[in-house]
């Protein structure tokens, strides 16, 4: 299965530039921000590049860490109601600083219409917000894994959304992305941080349109994403390994699934699979009439109970809020299917 990958901005600054392909990455990210800033660009526009340009820095320095999401889970993902998941406990999967969300074909949940569709998204804190004047790069481009700056709580996440959209400059291909920010207040609903999202950018996504839903259901998935991921023994989770190790890895113990997690990240595979090692089910066996009793339907038949995600409340007084996969099962498997 082959998934979407995501073309940075040094991706095409090596084609533009060969002569920069050797140079160590802290300096390429100094020539591009330099050489963006001499670009006779409006002050938006350079700040959403320079943006941009810092999320996927910090991208490349953490190796380019994703999460492949499987065909089969993507219309379980956009499913939750965002009206009802509180704005502030919205994470970043896996504590990263820059994620890549990449799917492998077109989705009914996230086409806009033709080849308009979502290809992958690319999930950021802010940067430069965090990033106080005196400092410039300076902290962002230290000497530790990663600027102890950006430690900072974050109100915000960046969705970087490629919908397919190519441009050319001097040859080369360039990728175009749908940057949407989206607030994370205390006391507010996604729902409501996408209503006040929708008042910044009415003309991007207009009340019926279906780029608007499609920018909803990208909401629902992040937020399902980083929450499944962040849960201690999730399973529908699972890391992205090398082909060979993919059976052993299911049955090994602790210390050799951390072998066999190292072997893949020395491949360059620092991700993770979310849906592959479940069985997605479409069209449900049919149930004949059951009698009814008074606990319930008596069935007659055996079926599937398909593999779904459910929100389920915790902590002090149910405040706090995590998706939970609860795995396809057969119920009254003593019976025969239909």
């Amino acid at each position: 299965m082959q998934y979407s990958q995501w073309r940075t901005r040094f991706d095409e600054a090596k084609e533009l530039f060969p002569e920069s392909r050797r140079s160590p990455l802290k300096e390429r990210m100094i020539t591009e921000a330099e050489r963006l800033m001499s670009m006779n660009l409006a002050r938006e526009d350079v700040h959403q590049e320079l943006e941009r340009l810092s999320q996927e820095y910090l991208w490349l320095h953490a190796d380019q860490p994703y999460y492949n999401v499987h065909p089969g889970v993507v219309p379980y993902l956009c499913r939750c109601n965002l009206d009802n998941i509180p704005a502030e406990l919205v994470e970043m999967p896996g504590n990263c600083d820059t994620v890549h969300i990449r799917f492998a074909e077109p989705h009914a949940d996230l086409v806009v219409e033709g080849s308009e569709y979502v290809r992958s998204i690319l999930l950021a804190k802010p940067v430069l917000s965090r990033l106080s004047k005196t400092d410039g790069f300076t902290r962002l481009l230290g000497e530790g894994e990663r600027a102890t700056v950006l430690d900072k709580p974050s109100h915000e996440l960046y969705l970087r959304i490629d919908l397919g959209e190519r441009g050319e400059f001097r040859g080369v291909s360039t990728m175009k992305d749908w940057a949407i920010t989206v607030h994370l207040e205390s006391g507010r609903t996604l729902g409501e941080e996408f209503a006040r999202y929708e008042d910044i950018a009415p003309d991007r996504i207009a009340p019926g349109t279906r780029r608007r839903e499609v920018v909803k259901n990208c909401l629902r998935l992040i937020a399902t994403v980083g929450f499944l991921a962040n849960s201690p023994g999730e399973t529908l989770i699972q890391h992205d390994v090398l082909g060979k190790d993919r059976a052993k890895f299911e049955n090994a113990d602790e210390a050799q699934k951390q072998k066999i997690i190292a072997r893949a990240r020395r491949r360059g595979k620092r991700g993770w699979n979310i849906g592959t090692n479940e069985f997605f089910v479409g069209q449900l066996p049919k149930l004949s009439s059951g009698k009814s009793s008074g606990e319930g339907t008596e069935h007659t038949h055996a079926h599937i109970r398909t593999g779904h995600l459910h929100a389920v409340r915790f902590g002090e007084a149910k405040k706090y809020v995590k998706i939970k996969w609860f795995r396809p099962t057969v119920v009254r498997p003593d019976l025969p299917f239909q």
